[in-house]
């Protein structure tokens, strides 16, 4: 019985180990390593600094999120001269493009394709035709932070 009992405990130490204590672990040794070191803040470059940008957006019948998404892509903490927006979309039946083509003309780069092949072949497809250093990618329904882009671009 008291076997069992051992074997009980451990396994439930186990499954809370994999779910909760893994991640309690490393939060206190990140929490332990930076009261040795202090990470170095980064400034952000100027704006004449950043390198073109494009915002890929892969999207197949995405009508009821385009207005969101472009309204969050045009928000961005970037210069606008320096970002670009392009969506790729594969065999939309919904009315993406014509709303994109209508609404959000000169502001984003539609490149529509009306046999459905997948998003692999979309982003395949549009990718030949992106011509900036860096790129994002990123889904209609994803909603990007502010700061987002800035902070990727530091990265590089």
């Amino acid at each position: 019985m008291k076997a069992l009992e051992v074997l009980f405990w451990i396994s439930l130490f186990i499954v809370f180990y994999t779910y909760i204590g893994y991640g309690i672990l490393l939060y206190i040794l990140v929490k332990i390593k930076e009261c040795f070191r202090k990470p170095a803040p980064r400034p952000m470059p100027a704006d004449d600094a950043l390198p073109p940008l494009t915002l890929f957006i892969a999207a197949y019948n995405e009508e009821d999120v385009v207005d969101e998404k472009m309204e969050n892509s045009l928000e961005l903490d970037y210069p606008a001269d320096k970002l670009h927006i392009v969506w790729v979309t594969d065999g939309s039946d919904d009315g993406t493009n014509e709303r994109l083509q209508t609404r959000w003309q000169g502001k984003a780069t539609v490149h529509f394709q009306p046999l459905r092949q997948g998003k692999t072949a979309a982003m395949t497809r549009g990718m030949t035709l992106v011509d900036t250093p860096l790129v994002v990618f990123t889904d209609a329904n994803t909603m990007v932070n502010r700061e987002a882009i800035r902070e990727i671009v530091l990265a590089f």
